[in-house]
Protein backbone atom coordinates (compact mmCIF):
# COMPACT_ATOMS: atom_id res chain seq x y z
CA UNK A 1 0.00 0.00 0.00
CA UNK A 2 1.45 3.42 -1.03
CA UNK A 3 -0.33 6.69 0.33
CA UNK A 4 0.47 10.58 0.07
CA UNK A 5 -0.48 12.52 2.56
CA UNK A 6 -0.82 16.57 1.14
CA UNK A 7 -0.18 19.18 3.74
CA UNK A 8 0.65 22.07 2.26
CA UNK A 9 0.81 24.34 5.40
CA UNK A 10 3.98 22.85 6.18
CA UNK A 11 5.73 20.09 8.11
CA UNK A 12 7.00 19.97 11.40
CA UNK A 13 10.64 18.86 10.27
CA UNK A 14 11.37 22.41 9.32
CA UNK A 15 8.10 24.19 10.50
CA UNK A 16 7.03 25.81 13.62
CA UNK A 17 3.57 25.35 13.12
CA UNK A 18 0.74 23.18 15.28
CA UNK A 19 -2.46 21.93 14.60
CA UNK A 20 -2.38 20.48 11.16
CA UNK A 21 1.87 19.90 10.19
CA UNK A 22 2.00 18.12 13.47
CA UNK A 23 -1.08 15.97 12.91
CA UNK A 24 0.11 15.23 9.62
CA UNK A 25 3.29 13.79 10.84
CA UNK A 26 1.39 11.73 13.40
CA UNK A 27 -0.67 10.03 10.58
CA UNK A 28 2.18 9.18 8.42
CA UNK A 29 3.86 7.52 10.67
CA UNK A 30 0.60 5.81 12.60
CA UNK A 31 0.28 4.64 8.51
CA UNK A 32 4.12 3.65 8.09
CA UNK A 33 4.20 1.87 11.51
CA UNK A 34 1.52 -0.49 9.79
CA UNK A 35 3.77 -1.35 6.62
CA UNK A 36 2.32 1.55 4.39
CA UNK A 37 4.61 3.32 2.04
CA UNK A 38 4.04 6.92 3.13
CA UNK A 39 4.96 10.22 1.05
CA UNK A 40 4.21 13.45 2.26
CA UNK A 41 3.37 16.46 -0.43
CA UNK A 42 4.37 20.36 1.49
CA UNK A 43 5.05 23.41 0.50
CA UNK A 44 9.29 24.53 -0.01
CA UNK A 45 10.94 25.67 2.64
CA UNK A 46 13.95 28.36 2.80
CA UNK A 47 14.00 28.96 -0.81
CA UNK A 48 14.61 25.77 -2.62
CA UNK A 49 12.86 22.42 -3.21
CA UNK A 50 13.58 19.48 -1.55
CA UNK A 51 13.07 15.38 -0.86
CA UNK A 52 13.90 14.06 2.03
CA UNK A 53 13.14 11.48 4.73
CA UNK A 54 11.45 11.63 8.42
CA UNK A 55 12.33 8.15 9.42
CA UNK A 56 10.23 5.97 7.40
CA UNK A 57 8.33 8.99 5.56
CA UNK A 58 8.98 10.94 1.84
CA UNK A 59 8.74 14.31 2.89
CA UNK A 60 8.22 16.07 -0.86
CA UNK A 61 8.68 20.35 -0.26
CA UNK A 62 6.94 21.69 -3.58
CA UNK A 63 7.56 25.10 -5.53
CA UNK A 64 3.78 25.73 -5.50
CA UNK A 65 3.89 29.17 -6.67
CA UNK A 66 3.27 33.03 -5.66
CA UNK A 67 0.70 34.21 -7.75
CA UNK A 68 -1.57 34.76 -5.32
CA UNK A 69 0.93 36.75 -2.99
CA UNK A 70 1.13 39.14 -6.37
CA UNK A 71 -2.60 39.04 -6.77
CA UNK A 72 -2.98 39.87 -3.31
CA UNK A 73 -0.30 43.12 -3.10
CA UNK A 74 -2.25 44.41 -6.14
CA UNK A 75 -5.61 43.36 -5.57
CA UNK A 76 -6.08 42.72 -1.84
CA UNK A 77 -9.44 41.90 -2.60
CA UNK A 78 -11.74 39.77 0.39
CA UNK A 79 -10.68 36.13 -0.28
CA UNK A 80 -10.10 36.63 -3.90
CA UNK A 81 -6.02 36.14 -2.73
CA UNK A 82 -6.73 32.37 -1.34
CA UNK A 83 -9.22 31.58 -4.47
CA UNK A 84 -5.89 31.99 -6.75
CA UNK A 85 -3.78 30.30 -3.97
CA UNK A 86 -6.50 27.13 -3.86
CA UNK A 87 -6.24 26.91 -7.64
CA UNK A 88 -2.70 27.93 -7.99
CA UNK A 89 -1.40 25.25 -5.76
CA UNK A 90 -4.69 22.93 -6.29
CA UNK A 91 -2.89 22.46 -10.14
CA UNK A 92 0.95 22.18 -9.13
CA UNK A 93 -0.18 19.56 -6.43
CA UNK A 94 -1.99 17.83 -8.77
CA UNK A 95 0.57 17.94 -11.70
CA UNK A 96 3.35 16.30 -9.52
CA UNK A 97 0.44 13.31 -8.03
CA UNK A 98 0.46 12.41 -11.56
CA UNK A 99 4.33 12.01 -12.11
CA UNK A 100 4.75 10.62 -8.68
CA UNK A 101 1.71 7.65 -9.64
CA UNK A 102 3.33 7.30 -13.00
CA UNK A 103 6.79 6.73 -11.79
CA UNK A 104 5.55 4.23 -8.94
CA UNK A 105 1.89 3.46 -8.85
CA UNK A 106 0.11 5.64 -5.41
CA UNK A 107 -2.99 3.83 -4.27
CA UNK A 108 -4.67 6.88 -2.49
CA UNK A 109 -4.30 10.37 -1.82
CA UNK A 110 -5.18 11.89 1.52
CA UNK A 111 -5.56 15.77 1.75
CA UNK A 112 -5.98 17.90 3.85
CA UNK A 113 -8.76 21.21 3.73
CA UNK A 114 -6.71 24.17 4.44
CA UNK A 115 -6.00 25.10 0.73
CA UNK A 116 -8.46 22.71 -0.79
CA UNK A 117 -5.25 21.65 -2.39
CA UNK A 118 -7.62 18.73 -4.45
CA UNK A 119 -9.31 20.82 -6.66
CA UNK A 120 -7.23 19.48 -9.64
CA UNK A 121 -6.85 16.14 -8.18
CA UNK A 122 -6.07 13.71 -10.90
CA UNK A 123 -9.45 11.17 -11.75
CA UNK A 124 -6.93 7.93 -12.10
CA UNK A 125 -6.46 7.95 -8.22
CA UNK A 126 -8.75 7.31 -5.36
CA UNK A 127 -8.61 10.65 -2.70
CA UNK A 128 -9.94 11.25 0.52
CA UNK A 129 -10.55 14.71 2.00
CA UNK A 130 -9.73 14.85 5.64
CA UNK A 131 -11.69 17.90 6.97
CA UNK A 132 -9.82 19.74 9.80
CA UNK A 133 -11.82 22.87 10.38
CA UNK A 134 -14.74 22.79 7.17
CA UNK A 135 -14.97 26.54 5.92
CA UNK A 136 -18.67 26.63 6.77
CA UNK A 137 -17.54 26.40 10.86
CA UNK A 138 -15.55 29.51 10.21
CA UNK A 139 -17.93 31.42 8.20
CA UNK A 140 -19.39 33.21 11.53
CA UNK A 141 -16.33 34.51 12.14
CA UNK A 142 -15.69 38.00 11.68
CA UNK A 143 -13.44 38.06 8.79
CA UNK A 144 -14.30 35.33 7.16
CA UNK A 145 -17.67 34.75 5.77
CA UNK A 146 -18.36 38.55 5.28
CA UNK A 147 -15.65 38.85 3.00
CA UNK A 148 -16.25 39.29 -0.71
CA UNK A 149 -15.49 35.98 -2.56
CA UNK A 150 -16.08 34.00 0.83
CA UNK A 151 -19.18 31.86 -1.16
CA UNK A 152 -16.87 30.82 -3.86
CA UNK A 153 -14.12 29.88 -1.48
CA UNK A 154 -16.70 27.57 0.16
CA UNK A 155 -18.11 25.91 -2.83
CA UNK A 156 -14.63 25.33 -3.72
CA UNK A 157 -13.92 23.16 -0.97
CA UNK A 158 -17.66 22.17 -1.24
CA UNK A 159 -16.59 20.40 -4.98
CA UNK A 160 -13.62 19.01 -3.57
CA UNK A 161 -15.61 17.08 -0.81
CA UNK A 162 -18.30 15.65 -3.06
CA UNK A 163 -15.85 14.42 -5.43
CA UNK A 164 -13.49 12.16 -2.87
CA UNK A 165 -13.64 8.88 -2.23
CA UNK A 166 -14.34 9.70 1.37
CA UNK A 167 -14.56 12.75 3.80
CA UNK A 168 -12.30 11.89 7.25
CA UNK A 169 -14.13 13.56 10.11
CA UNK A 170 -12.13 13.57 13.50
CA UNK A 171 -15.86 13.88 15.57
CA UNK A 172 -19.35 12.38 14.81
CA UNK A 173 -20.46 15.69 15.04
CA UNK A 174 -18.47 16.81 12.47
CA UNK A 175 -19.37 14.49 10.42
CA UNK A 176 -23.24 14.97 10.59
CA UNK A 177 -22.38 18.52 10.54
CA UNK A 178 -20.53 18.15 6.96
CA UNK A 179 -23.06 16.02 5.49
CA UNK A 180 -25.61 18.47 5.87
CA UNK A 181 -23.64 21.62 4.89
CA UNK A 182 -22.27 19.80 1.82
CA UNK A 183 -25.33 17.67 0.96
CA UNK A 184 -23.16 14.50 1.02
CA UNK A 185 -24.45 10.64 2.83
CA UNK A 186 -23.35 9.24 5.60
CA UNK A 187 -21.73 6.71 3.50
CA UNK A 188 -19.34 9.06 2.39
CA UNK A 189 -18.24 9.99 5.73
CA UNK A 190 -16.04 8.41 8.09
CA UNK A 191 -15.10 9.49 11.79
CA UNK A 192 -11.15 8.97 12.71
CA UNK A 193 -9.46 11.12 15.18
CA UNK A 194 -6.32 12.46 15.09
CA UNK A 195 -3.65 10.19 16.71
CA UNK A 196 -0.71 10.96 19.41
CA UNK A 197 2.55 9.76 19.73
CA UNK A 198 2.50 8.09 23.25
CA UNK A 199 6.07 7.59 23.20
CA UNK A 200 6.83 10.93 22.81
CA UNK A 201 4.30 12.23 24.95
CA UNK A 202 4.11 10.59 28.73
CA UNK A 203 4.13 11.07 32.05
CA UNK A 204 7.46 12.58 33.96
CA UNK A 205 8.84 10.02 35.91
CA UNK A 206 9.68 12.54 38.66
CA UNK A 207 6.87 13.81 40.86
CA UNK A 208 5.71 17.40 39.60
CA UNK A 209 6.70 20.63 41.37
CA UNK A 210 5.29 21.77 44.78
CA UNK A 211 3.65 24.86 43.44
CA UNK A 212 0.33 24.76 41.23
CA UNK A 213 1.09 25.23 37.33
CA UNK A 214 -1.15 25.49 34.67
CA UNK A 215 0.29 25.08 31.01
CA UNK A 216 -1.24 26.81 28.02
CA UNK A 217 0.83 25.86 24.67
CA UNK A 218 -0.94 28.89 22.23
CA UNK A 219 0.52 27.97 19.34
CA UNK A 220 -0.21 31.72 18.51
CA UNK A 221 0.10 33.49 22.05
CA UNK A 222 -1.62 37.03 20.33
CA UNK A 223 -4.26 35.37 18.59
CA UNK A 224 -7.27 36.20 19.83
CA UNK A 225 -9.18 32.53 18.48
CA UNK A 226 -7.15 31.05 21.09
CA UNK A 227 -8.33 32.95 23.94
CA UNK A 228 -5.10 33.82 25.91
CA UNK A 229 -6.60 36.99 26.78
CA UNK A 230 -9.83 35.21 28.59
CA UNK A 231 -7.28 32.94 30.26
CA UNK A 232 -5.18 36.36 31.78
CA UNK A 233 -8.64 37.41 32.89
CA UNK A 234 -9.51 34.26 34.72
CA UNK A 235 -6.10 33.93 36.42
CA UNK A 236 -7.36 36.99 38.44
CA UNK A 237 -9.86 35.22 40.77
CA UNK A 238 -6.97 31.92 40.67
CA UNK A 239 -4.49 34.33 41.95
CA UNK A 240 -6.18 35.95 44.59
CA UNK A 241 -7.13 32.35 46.02
CA UNK A 242 -4.04 30.03 44.93
CA UNK A 243 -1.13 33.34 45.36
CA UNK A 244 1.47 30.41 44.69
CA UNK A 245 0.11 29.51 41.12
CA UNK A 246 2.01 29.49 37.90
CA UNK A 247 0.92 30.24 34.27
CA UNK A 248 3.40 28.95 32.17
CA UNK A 249 2.64 30.38 28.53
CA UNK A 250 4.42 28.91 25.34
CA UNK A 251 4.27 29.67 21.28
CA UNK A 252 4.90 32.41 18.83
CA UNK A 253 4.12 36.12 20.41
CA UNK A 254 3.06 38.00 22.96
CA UNK A 255 -0.86 38.53 24.72
CA UNK A 256 -1.68 41.59 25.73
CA UNK A 257 -0.63 42.81 29.22
CA UNK A 258 -1.90 46.00 29.44
CA UNK A 259 -5.11 45.52 31.50
CA UNK A 260 -3.66 42.18 33.38
CA UNK A 261 -2.97 43.27 36.98
CA UNK A 262 0.52 43.28 38.77
CA UNK A 263 -0.09 40.00 40.57
CA UNK A 264 -1.03 38.54 37.47
CA UNK A 265 1.95 39.73 35.15
CA UNK A 266 4.00 38.17 38.54
CA UNK A 267 2.70 34.36 37.94
CA UNK A 268 3.61 34.35 34.09
CA UNK A 269 6.12 32.28 32.61
CA UNK A 270 7.21 33.06 28.62
CA UNK A 271 8.79 29.87 27.33
CA UNK A 272 8.48 30.78 23.54
CA UNK A 273 8.23 28.17 20.84
CA UNK A 274 9.25 24.85 21.95
CA UNK A 275 10.32 21.68 20.37
CA UNK A 276 8.69 18.68 21.04
CA UNK A 277 10.39 17.04 23.97
CA UNK A 278 10.47 20.35 25.64
CA UNK A 279 6.55 20.68 24.79
CA UNK A 280 6.38 16.98 26.00
CA UNK A 281 7.87 18.13 29.07
CA UNK A 282 5.93 21.26 30.09
CA UNK A 283 2.62 19.12 29.95
CA UNK A 284 4.12 16.29 32.05
CA UNK A 285 5.56 19.49 34.79
CA UNK A 286 1.71 21.02 34.61
CA UNK A 287 -0.99 20.63 36.86
CA UNK A 288 -3.14 21.49 33.91
CA UNK A 289 -3.59 22.70 30.93
CA UNK A 290 -6.06 24.92 29.68
CA UNK A 291 -7.30 25.44 25.85
CA UNK A 292 -9.83 28.20 26.11
CA UNK A 293 -10.40 28.42 22.44
CA UNK A 294 -12.97 31.04 21.10
CA UNK A 295 -13.50 29.69 17.82
CA UNK A 296 -13.91 26.27 15.88
CA UNK A 297 -11.11 23.88 17.20
CA UNK A 298 -11.76 21.06 15.26
CA UNK A 299 -9.66 17.99 17.45
CA UNK A 300 -7.06 19.69 19.09
CA UNK A 301 -3.57 18.59 19.17
CA UNK A 302 -2.70 20.24 22.72
CA UNK A 303 -5.55 18.82 24.00
CA UNK A 304 -4.13 14.72 22.99
CA UNK A 305 -0.61 15.80 23.95
CA UNK A 306 -1.89 16.76 27.11
CA UNK A 307 -3.68 14.04 28.19
CA UNK A 308 -0.35 11.51 26.94
CA UNK A 309 1.13 12.97 29.56
CA UNK A 310 -1.01 12.54 32.41
CA UNK A 311 -1.88 15.96 32.66
CA UNK A 312 -5.83 17.15 32.44
CA UNK A 313 -7.69 19.58 30.68
CA UNK A 314 -9.85 23.09 31.05
CA UNK A 315 -10.79 23.80 27.78
CA UNK A 316 -13.79 25.63 25.81
CA UNK A 317 -16.95 23.79 24.75
CA UNK A 318 -16.61 24.51 20.92
CA UNK A 319 -15.40 22.42 18.24
CA UNK A 320 -13.84 18.96 18.91
CA UNK A 321 -13.04 19.86 22.59
CA UNK A 322 -16.03 18.35 24.13
CA UNK A 323 -15.37 15.25 22.73
CA UNK A 324 -11.95 14.58 23.47
CA UNK A 325 -12.12 16.20 26.87
CA UNK A 326 -14.65 14.13 28.97
CA UNK A 327 -15.50 16.47 31.54
CA UNK A 328 -15.53 15.25 35.11
CA UNK A 329 -12.83 12.13 33.67
CA UNK A 330 -10.13 13.62 32.00
CA UNK A 331 -10.74 17.70 32.10
CA UNK A 332 -13.62 19.67 32.86
CA UNK A 333 -15.09 21.64 29.71
CA UNK A 334 -16.64 25.84 30.13
CA UNK A 335 -18.23 28.09 28.04
CA UNK A 336 -16.32 29.82 25.55
CA UNK A 337 -15.49 33.65 26.48
CA UNK A 338 -16.47 32.69 29.67
CA UNK A 339 -13.32 34.44 31.87
CA UNK A 340 -15.34 33.88 35.10
CA UNK A 341 -16.20 30.15 34.54
CA UNK A 342 -12.63 29.55 33.25
CA UNK A 343 -11.87 30.89 36.47
CA UNK A 344 -14.06 28.90 38.81
CA UNK A 345 -13.14 25.59 36.97
CA UNK A 346 -9.03 26.17 37.54
CA UNK A 347 -10.45 26.65 40.86
CA UNK A 348 -12.47 23.93 41.34
CA UNK A 349 -9.40 21.45 40.00
CA UNK A 350 -6.97 23.00 42.60
CA UNK A 351 -9.58 22.84 45.26
CA UNK A 352 -10.88 19.30 44.98
CA UNK A 353 -7.22 17.11 45.21
CA UNK A 354 -9.30 13.78 44.60
CA UNK A 355 -10.81 15.05 41.29
CA UNK A 356 -7.22 16.39 39.92
CA UNK A 357 -5.45 13.32 41.12
CA UNK A 358 -8.90 10.99 39.53
CA UNK A 359 -8.29 13.34 36.30
CA UNK A 360 -4.28 13.03 35.68
CA UNK A 361 -4.71 9.31 36.69
CA UNK A 362 -7.59 8.91 33.49
CA UNK A 363 -5.76 11.26 31.23
CA UNK A 364 -2.84 8.70 29.98
CA UNK A 365 -5.72 5.77 30.20
CA UNK A 366 -7.75 7.16 27.66
CA UNK A 367 -4.68 8.75 25.22
CA UNK A 368 -3.78 4.64 25.19
CA UNK A 369 -7.35 3.64 24.61
CA UNK A 370 -8.55 5.52 21.66
CA UNK A 371 -5.47 7.96 20.18
CA UNK A 372 -2.07 5.27 19.97
CA UNK A 373 -0.74 5.87 16.44
CA UNK A 374 -0.98 1.91 16.63
CA UNK A 375 -5.06 1.95 16.72
CA UNK A 376 -5.57 5.11 14.88
CA UNK A 377 -2.93 4.27 11.77
CA UNK A 378 -4.87 0.46 11.99
CA UNK A 379 -8.53 2.44 11.26
CA UNK A 380 -6.90 4.41 8.77
CA UNK A 381 -4.93 1.71 6.91
CA UNK A 382 -8.38 -0.22 6.87
CA UNK A 383 -10.05 3.29 4.88
CA UNK A 384 -7.43 3.15 2.32
CA UNK A 385 -7.53 -0.73 1.43
CA UNK A 386 -11.50 -0.47 1.65
CA UNK A 387 -11.22 2.79 -1.05
CA UNK A 388 -8.81 1.48 -2.88
CA UNK A 389 -10.84 -2.19 -2.98
CA UNK A 390 -13.98 0.06 -4.29
CA UNK A 391 -12.27 2.01 -7.02
CA UNK A 392 -10.47 -1.19 -8.49
CA UNK A 393 -14.03 -3.17 -8.81
CA UNK A 394 -15.80 0.05 -10.19
CA UNK A 395 -12.61 0.43 -12.97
Amino acid sequence: MKVCLVSTIGYPNRTKLGGVPSCTRNMAHALAGHGTEVHVITKKVDGAPFKENDGPVKIHGLPLGNLHYYFGRLAPIGMWPRVIKALEWGRNIGDFIKQLHQESRIDLVIYSNVWIEGFWHPSSVPFAVRMDTPLFAARPVSGCGDRTGWNTFERMEQRVVRRADAVICLTELAAQQVQSEYRISSDQTVVIPNPVDLNRFRPCDSPRSDGLRIFHPGPRLDDWQKGTHILLQAMEDVIIKFPNAQLVLAGKGKPDLSKVSGRVVEALHFLGWLDPSELAQQYALADLTVVPSLNYDSFPSVCLESLATGTPVIGSAVGGIPDVIQSEETGLIVPPGDPRALGAAIIRAFSDVSLLNRMQRQARQVAEQNYSLDLVGRKMLNLCEQLVSVRALAV
